[in-house]
């Protein structure tokens, strides 16, 4: 049986690594959203730049409607994109986390003394 300061140690060090695995998958999921919400600013630009340009170019205004109901479907299609790559990302966060959660579990009642001498 290990000696108090010994499980003290080992639970230590379990929990530093523990903490440092979820601080590196909240990194790369703030990572992404930031990614993400650059993006998202992108489309947002891309689309005012496109309507200043529909304005400027106006000649006559069927044309204009027409391209403006076109510039439309094309950012609609865009903001979906976006919205299924963000759920692809909570999933992928989701799992993470609680993969890590299960591992985490499993792994601290390997450390618990009493549940180990009950085991042998």
């Amino acid at each position: 049986m290990k000696t108090t300061q010994e499980t003290v140690i080992d639970t230590n060090e379990f929990l530093t690594s523990s903490l440092k695995q979820l601080s590196e998958i909240n990194l790369r999921a703030y990572d992404s959203i930031v990614k993400g919400q650059t993006e998202f600013a992108n489309i947002a630009v891309r689309s005012s730049l496109k309507q200043v340009e529909l304005a400027r170019d106006f000649d006559n205004a069927s044309n204009y409607l027409n391209a403006q109901k076109d510039l439309a479907k094309e950012t609609a299609k865009e903001m979906i994109g976006f919205t299924q790559s963000s759920v692809e990302l909570a999933t992928k966060n989701r799992d993470e986390l609680f993969g890590w959660v299960e591992e985490t579990a499993k792994s601290a009642s390997k450390l618990n003394p009493l549940a180990n001498a009950k085991a042998a």
